[in-house]
């Protein structure tokens, strides 16, 4: 059995009214710092919008950071899967990837093409149980701007929304190229997306389609 704890959608630095919000993200990071070693977890998922903004503060990035490294110090062994969102730069959140894996910490951005073949390796990360052994895997994706999808001129026929046959088509390819990778374990697709049908709020953000 392996246990991961799903989260999402941190919005670190943000401000409300003008009020700074650092002081809840503090006490939040130091209650999952004593639930993942509590429940002893295997994974750790942040399914997107980890930052507030597309260009964070020194401060922000500062928080987050430090956070990342108390939780991997916190449960050792533990795979955190972070994928970005649409409040996230994809490319400044991968920029310290090659850091952050010294803690097992795995960041997911944009899905890149080379010769338009999905480069689908990164998007497949392995989690482990308590014994070492290989468990599972979470397939990781990050929010699907339009430069992620299929040519979306060419779904025209579909009789839905381009978008939503461009988002089922990328999530196909990912799925039939990496297949074969699997071990034939179980895995967890973990994904940033707007769910069709949601009632929004009163002065909520206006969200375009994608």
């Amino acid at each position: 059995m392996i246990r991961i704890l799903h989260t999402a959608d941190w919005h670190v630095g943000q401000t409300l009214r003008g009020f700074s919000r650092e002081h809840e993200h503090r006490k939040v990071f130091e209650r999952l710092e004593e639930i993942v070693v509590e429940w002893n977890v295997d994974a750790l998922v942040v399914a997107g919008d980890v930052f507030d903004s597309q260009n964070p503060s020194g401060e922000a990035q500062q928080l987050l950071y430090n956070a990342l490294v108390r939780l991997s110090r916190a449960q050792p062994r533990m795979t955190v899967v972070i994928v970005a969102g649409n409040h996230d730069a994809a490319g400044r959140l991968e920029a310290p990837r090659p850091l952050l894996e010294a803690f097992t910490i795995r960041v997911v951005g944009n899905v890149r093409r080379r010769d338009r073949r999905i480069e689908a390796a990164k998007h497949l990360v392995p989690i482990f149980d308590a014994s070492g052994a290989m468990a599972a895997h979470v397939l990781a994706v990050s929010y699907p701007t339009a430069a992620c999808l299929p040519n979306l001129t060419r779904l025209d026929g579909d009789s839905g929304s381009p978008v939503i046959a461009g988002v089922r088509s990328l999530y196909a390819e990912l799925l039939d190229t990496l297949q074969g990778q699997m071990d034939g374990l179980p895995f967890v697709l973990t994904r940033h997306l707007h769910v069709a049908g949601g009632i929004e709020s009163e002065g909520a953000e206006c969200q375009s389609a994608l």
